[in-house]
């Protein structure tokens, strides 16, 4: 039987002219997507990316 050793994470990015930024992250596709939309609504209207990540889960071999 296979064990995960990993998780995924989405990391929503804002570019405000300046370059990338981390702004949040989210542990499903759907939350993050919410997420970037909110980002979108604002005044500045900055690009929005999300990026996926793995991190190692706490006990993994």
């Amino acid at each position: 039987m296979y064990i995960r050793k990993t998780k995924d994470i989405y990391k929503i990015l804002t570019n405000y002219g300046y370059g990338w930024e981390e702004e949040d992250e989210a542990d499903t596709r759907e939350e993050a997507r919410r997420l970037a939309i909110e980002y979108k609504a604002t005044a500045c209207r900055p690009a929005v990316r999300i990026k996926k990540t793995r991190e190692k889960l706490q006990g993994a071999i």
